[in-house]
């Protein structure tokens, strides 16, 4: 586990580059752990935005099959993406958060990225649910 707070303030209170190159492969080092921590963050929230809009639409009185239609779109004009784009991070998010548990808790440690929690989203959706499980602890048990 790293120390995101102590990493995001040398990254961010840091203008200067470091001197050696061996700082300077650290701060790259230390940048990936917090992106890592904001991509996993970031997919928790849209998760959790996915699922409220559909159940606040569903509250509103839209039929279920309606109910959260439009959430890649916001979520698009959010990310500034296009909302294919946003529909694929919303399917990888959804993953995620609700099969790999273990993935996501690497992902805010910094340990996986997210091109690699991707693969191993991607990769598990043809496993059982046990499978995926059992997949991605062993994952994270390497990471």
């Amino acid at each position: 586990m790293f120390d995101l707070m102590r990493d995001a303030g040398e990254l961010f209170g840091g203008a200067e580059l470091p001197r050696t190159a061996e700082s300077q492969i650290e701060r790259i080092a230390a940048w990936e752990r917090v992106i890592a921590h904001a991509h996993a963050q970031q997919a928790r929230v849209i998760a959790g935005f996915v699922s409220r809009r559909a159940a606040e639409d569903r509250a509103a009185g839209v039929c279920s099959s309606d109910a959260g239609k439009y959430a890649a779109e916001e979520v698009a004009l959010a990310r500034r993406v296009s909302p294919t784009s946003a529909g694929h991070q919303i399917e990888f998010a959804q993953g995620l958060v609700a099969h790999h548990p273990a993935t996501l808790a690497a992902m805010l440690d910094g340990a996986i990225s997210m091109p690699a929690a991707r693969t191993v989203v991607s990769e598990c959706e043809v496993l059982d649910p046990v499978a995926r499980r059992v997949v991605d602890a062993a994952i994270a048990l390497e990471a």
